[in-house]
C-alpha cells in the first residue's frame, strides 16, 4: 500500500472540538455514577455494549481468566437491580463515590468508532471507610445523535490482582 492510498483509507484525526465533546461525555458518565443514576449510566451503552474490569494485569480477554466485572446489557441490568434492591446489605448505607477523569486521548478507530484512553481515580466511601482506586480506562465510542454511546468500556485497575473488598458501584 502506498502512502497516498493509506491516506485515503485512514480516518481523519479528531479536532479539539471533538476531543472536548468526548471529555464532556466521559465526565457526564462519571457524574451519573456519582449521582447513583445507574439506569441513565446503563443507557449510555450501545445495545451490544460491554463493561469490563479485568482481574489480572494485561488480561487479554474476559473468557480465559475470571474478571472483576464483565457485563453485557443484561448483566448491567441485573447489577442495577441489585444496587436498587431494598434488602441489599452491601449498599446499606449507600456507597458514595467521586469519579475523576483525566488525561483523555482519542483517535478514530475505524468502523465509525473512536478509541479513547483516559485515567480514572475513584474515591469510594462506605461504612466509615474511604478507598481510592486508580485505573487506566479504554472506551470505544460510537456517535449517537449529537453525542456518543459506549460500545466497550475496559477499566484496568492498578491493583486488580491485589486484595479487593466487595465492590458494587461501577468504575
Amino acid at each position: 500500500m502506498t502512502a497516498q492510498s493509506a491516506a485515503k483509507v485512514a480516518p481523519p484525526p479528531l479536532d479539539l472540538q471533538a476531543l472536548r465533546a468526548i471529555e464532556d461525555f466521559l465526565i457526564h458518565e462519571a457524574d451519573l455514577l456519582d449521582q447513583r443514576r445507574f439506569e441513565d449510566w446503563a443507557a449510555l451503552f450501545t445495545e451490544d455494549g460491554i463493561y469490563w474490569v479485568p482481574a489480572v494485569p494485561d488480561q487479554e480477554n474476559p473468557f480465559d481468566t475470571i474478571s472483576i466485572f464483565y457485563d453485557d446489557r443484561e448483566g448491567r441490568d441485573v447489577r442495577i437491580r441489585r444496587l436498587r434492591h431494598p434488602k441489599n446489605l452491601a449498599e446499606e448505607p449507600p456507597t458514595r463515590t467521586l469519579h475523576i477523569v483525566q488525561n483523555v486521548q482519542a483517535e478514530p478507530a475505524g468502523d465509525g468508532e473512536i478509541a479513547v484512553r483516559s485515567r480514572l481515580l475513584m474515591l469510594e466511601y462506605r461504612n466509615g471507610i474511604q478507598r481510592l482506586y486508580g485505573a487506566h480506562c479504554q472506551h470505544r465510542l460510537r456517535r449517537r445523535g449529537g453525542s456518543f454511546a459506549i460500545a466497550h468500556k475496559r477499566v484496568d485497575l492498578l491493583n486488580c490482582d491485589g486484595f479487593l473488598p466487595m465492590m458494587s458501584i461501577p468504575f
